[in-house]
């Protein structure tokens, strides 16, 4: 089990690994489809894509913790 700290750690460097693959590869595949981009708009994009991503993420998780406290799976 981990620790918070750990934890913490864990979803920082997710986010930051997910954000900088989301910057990279929204600027080489859409620049192969032709669109105009700068690296600038593609910060804004992934910037956004990855709050969106973690708050997606949150209540899923808060969804799974609140159903199995209360529909509790039995083994």
């Amino acid at each position: 089990m981990q620790t918070r700290k750990r934890s913490l750690l864990e979803s920082c460097t997710n986010i930051a690994v997910g954000l900088s693959l989301s910057i990279v590869a929204n600027f080489v595949i859409l620049s192969y489809q032709g669109f105009k981009v700068n690296w600038h708009q593609m910060g804004w994009l992934g910037f956004w894509m990855t709050v969106l991503s973690f708050c997606r993420s949150y209540c899923l998780r808060r969804a799974f913790n609140y159903a199995d406290a209360k529909f509790p799976v039995i083994k």
